[in-house]
């Protein structure tokens, strides 16, 4: 998983964010917000 495509890394951060309610990483939050 280190090397992955910018489109994929997004996918990745969304279902994260979804398998994880609270965000371990306020930043990675922060991106997805914006």
């Amino acid at each position: 998983m280190t090397h992955q495509p910018q489109a994929m890394e997004g996918v990745t951060e969304l279902g994260r964010d979804a398998f994880n309610p609270i965000p371990s990483v306020p930043a990675d939050w922060q991106w997805s917000t914006f």
